[in-house]
């Protein structure tokens, strides 16, 4: 059948641009990939009418063998009947797989082409595995099932007044608790759970700003009561950061000289921003922001595969994500207002 022919050059097609994107380590690169779709014969979608066909055949077994079941209670009517619903399933995971093909592999495409635009790449050195990260960052020390670094980028960035290298990542851990539930005699029965997470953040290597005077280790996380303050090693003037923040430092004259005005103001803005905001400056000198929010390099895509023209004018131009932009920008400005070489600059307007 035709249909059946479409799909699978297709399918094949779709195999072949997954490969080459691989392959692709410019911009130009890989909107000469998306240019093949251009050549493509036929209609960039898969016809579904096969799938319907499929479970067209699958409903008339399942009524055939449901009736013939009841009519004369055969054994093998009944095992037809649940094979039936078995093989529903699986056509309904493939339907859906596939209907996902050809935009899963427009995303792709779309992330390469930002990362290209911000100068980001993976980053798979030791230094930033898992267990690198672990031994450095406590923020790392999380899941007491499984963990898992599923992404690292490297990035640069060139602000106003200082120029660093960071690292973008996203963690996926896994919490294991047991409950107890009661069951319908009453008895009551534990149940391991499972609790799955993610966390984002920003690595930031102090070492590599030539300038930056050296801060001591710090860890300021987001830890809201309801009654009181909270009781940490030191707290600033501000209510407000006293009643959502707490510090952690082993010298808290060291804290106090890191915790400026400017400071203090900009981890308020990120508590208010940001879900469960971690800030930690370790011996390495690296400063670890870190939270739960997920959108950090959200960019709106507009076009796909299915517009070539479209969607390789989208590519032509540059992603932006403003979040990150905005975020990097704002550690900037607690950098430089521990940095004597800035700590006279005015950073209290905000764009």
């Amino acid at each position: 059948m035709a249909l059946i022919a479409h799909n699978r050059r297709l399918k094949q097609f779709i195999d072949h641009i997954d490969h080459a994107l691989q392959d692709a380590k410019t911009p130009q690169a890989l909107i000469a990939v998306v240019e093949e779709a251009k050549s493509f014969e036929g209609n960039l979608a898969f016809d579904q009418r096969d799938f319907y066909l499929y479970f067209a055949l699958d409903f008339l077994l399942l009524i055939g063998s449901t009736l013939f079941y009841h009519r004369t209670g055969e054994g093998f009517a009944l095992f037809l009947s649940f094979l039936s619903i078995f093989v529903a399933i699986i056509l309904a995971r493939r339907f859906l797989t596939r209907r996902k093909l050809l935009d899963n592999l427009s995303t792709k495409i779309f992330y390469q082409d930002f990362l290209f635009d911000n100068q980001l790449s993976h980053d798979s050195s030791k230094y930033y595995q898992l267990p690198a990260l672990l031994e450095r960052l406590s923020d790392f020390d999380r899941g007491n099932h499984s963990r898992e670094l599923r992404e690292c980028l490297k990035g640069i960035y060139q602000g106003d007044q200082l120029t660093f290298t960071y690292h973008y990542y996203h963690l996926h851990y896994v919490d294991q608790r047991t409950v107890e539930k009661r069951g319908n005699d009453g008895k009551m029965s534990q149940e391991t759970v499972l609790e799955h997470f993610d966390r984002y953040g920003l690595i930031l290597n102090l070492q590599s700003i030539s300038t930056m005077t050296q801060i001591a280790p710090i860890v300021i996380a987001a830890n809201r009561r309801l009654l009181g303050l909270n009781e940490g090693d030191y707290a600033p003037a501000s209510l407000n950061f006293r009643k959502t923040m707490i510090v952690y430092s082993q010298i808290p004259q060291q804290a106090a000289r890191f915790l400026t005005p400017t400071t203090v103001e900009q981890l308020e803005y990120f508590a208010k921003h940001y879900q469960k905001i971690v800030l930690e400056v370790n011996e390495e000198q690296e400063l670890c922001f870190s939270f739960d929010d997920k959108d950090l390099l959200k960019v709106p895509q507009q076009y796909d595969l299915s517009n070539p023209a479209q969607f390789i004018a989208e590519l032509s131009g540059k992603s932006t994500a403003l979040k990150l932009e905005r975020t990097l920008k704002d550690l900037e400005t607690i950098l430089c207002e521990n940095d004597h070489n800035f700590n006279d600059v005015d950073f209290s307007k905000r764009d």
